[in-house]
C-alpha cells in the first residue's frame, strides 16, 4: 500500500513540475536587439551615475531625437518613458550649468525648449538660470543661459509663457518665496529688455515645490540644491 501512494505521488510531482516548466517557457521574455534611442539612454543613465552631467544631458537629448524620428525609431515608445527621458534631461542641465566645465553643448533650444516627442506635449521646461546667492542679480552662467533663452522664445514665436521661480530649502520659506518671485520678475524684465514679444506671466513659488527625485541618495545636498535653483517655464 505504502509504495502505490509513493508512487502515486510521485507522478504527481512528475505532473506539476511539467505544468511548472510549461509556464515559465510561456512567460520567458524574448529580447531582440535594443533600440538606438534605448542604447544612448543607458550610456546617459551611465553619464549620470558617474556625474558626467554635461555627457548624460547630450545623450539623453540625443536619445529623444532618435524617437522622434520615425525611421530611427519605427515603434514609439511608452509615453511614461519619454517622460522620463525628459525629466532626466531637465535635471542633467541643471547640474550641468551648475557644476559642468561650461555650457557649451548643453544650452540650445533642443534641450531647453523641446515642444513634443513624437505626440508626447512638453509645456514645462526647467531653465538654469542661476542667481547670486541671496540676489536677483544673474550669476555669469546665468546670464548665459537668459541669452540663449531670448535665441529660443524669439525663434519659436510662443504668445503666451509663465516664469515660476524656485529657490533650495536653505534660510526662511517666506523670504525664499519672495526671492523667487522677485527672480522671475527680473528674468521677465530681461526678456523684455532683449525683444521678446511673447506676454509674459511670473510667480513665485519658492522652496515649496521641490524638483521631484526617486533615489535621492544618488545626489549630494548641494546637488539637490541646484536642481531646485530654478525657473521653470510653462508654454501654452
Amino acid at each position: 500500500m505504502n509504495k502505490k501512494i509513493t508512487l502515486l505521488l510521485f507522478l504527481i510531482g512528475m505532473v506539476f513540475n511539467q505544468n511548472l516548466q510549461a509556464q515559465s517557457f510561456l512567460h520567458t521574455p524574448t529580447h531582440g536587439p535594443l533600440p538606438e534611442w534605448q542604447k544612448v539612454q543607458n550610456k546617459a543613465d551611465q553619464a549620470m551615475a558617474r556625474k558626467q552631467w554635461q555627457t548624460a544631458a547630450n545623450f539623453y537629448n540625443q536619445a529623444l531625437s532618435f524617437i522622434d524620428d520615425p525611421e530611427v525609431t519605427p515603434q514609439v515608445p511608452a509615453e511614461m518613458e519619454i517622460k522620463r527621458l525628459l525629466d532626466s534631461l531637465a535635471k542633467a542641465q541643471l547640474l550641468a550649468t551648475e557644476f559642468g566645465d561650461s555650457t557649451r553643448g548643453v544650452l540650445n533650444c533642443d534641450t531647453m525648449m523641446r515642444h513634443q516627442v513624437r505626440g508626447v506635449l512638453v509645456t514645462k521646461h526647467s531653465i538654469p538660470v542661476q542667481f547670486q546667492f541671496g540676489k536677483v542679480t544673474f550669476s555669469d552662467r546665468g546670464q548665459q543661459v537668459a541669452k540663449q533663452l531670448v535665441t529660443c522664445l524669439t525663434e519659436q514665436n510662443i504668445p503666451v509663457i509663465k516664469l515660476i521661480g524656485h529657490t533650495d530649502a536653505a534660510g526662511d520659506p517666506q523670504p525664499n518665496l519672495v526671492l523667487s518671485k522677485k527672480r522671475a520678475k527680473t528674468l521677465e524684465s530681461y526678456l523684455k529688455d532683449k525683444g521678446v514679444t511673447s506676454t509674459i506671466l511670473t510667480e513665485g513659488k519658492g522652496e515649496e515645490a521641490p524638483i521631484p527625485i526617486d533615489n535621492p541618495d544618488s545626489y549630494s545636498p548641494a546637488e539637490v540644491d541646484a536642481m531646485n535653483r530654478r525657473v521653470e517655464i510653462i508654454t501654452e
